[in-house]
């Protein structure tokens, strides 16, 4: 299956109503101190097409707005730190590109 036809799944359908009714409000703007109402479910680690990972990985309720610009900024800057070495553990680190040829 897809990626993206796990979201159509009679499962997720379920997994999404139970965190919305459970959490209803954004996370990230609760830690904030506002009450905002959330509108969608977020995966908190990304299951990158791990079925296991998206239909049995923890969720957060988010409101749009954060979870099209604060979660996905967060995903793209976070940060693993370093091995003793001075090398980023995060395989996807951009030192890690290899430069075009060409």
């Amino acid at each position: 299956m897809q990626p993206h036809r796990f979201y159509k799944s009679k499962q997720w359908q379920r997994l999404r109503t139970v965190q919305l009714a459970n959490h209803p409000w954004c996370a990230f703007c609760l830690a904030v101190g506002v009450q905002t109402k959330a509108d969608t479910v977020d995966h908190i680690t990304p299951h990158r097409g791990d079925a296991n990972l998206f239909f049995r990985g923890a969720l957060q309720s988010l409101c749009h707005a954060c979870h099209s610009s604060t979660k996905q900024h967060h995903e793209r800057s976070r940060s693993v730190g370093h091995d003793i070495n001075g090398y980023p553990r995060d395989p996807n680190h951009p030192s890690y590109r290899r430069p075009r040829v060409g």
